[in-house]
């Protein structure tokens, strides 16, 4: 079984942060991580270009226009 975990932002790189290493802490962590980006800044692209290149759990990012 395939676990994926989608949540959302706007503009809170650290809260997101915060949320992918604590999913990779799970004694069985996700499959995939997709978060759905409202519109965000160039602070929280940013971020999430830093978090998909570090992370150990394939991050995906579908962005909203604003």
């Amino acid at each position: 079984m395939n676990i994926s975990v989608i949540t959302t932002v706007y503009n809170r790189p650290e809260h997101l942060r915060l949320l992918v290493a604590a999913l990779a802490a799970q004694t069985r962590p996700p499959d995939e991580i997709v978060v759905a980006d409202d519109g965000s800044g160039p602070e929280t692209a940013a971020a999430l270009e830093r978090l998909r290149a570090s992370a150990s759990v394939p991050l995906r990012v579908v962005r909203q226009a604003k």
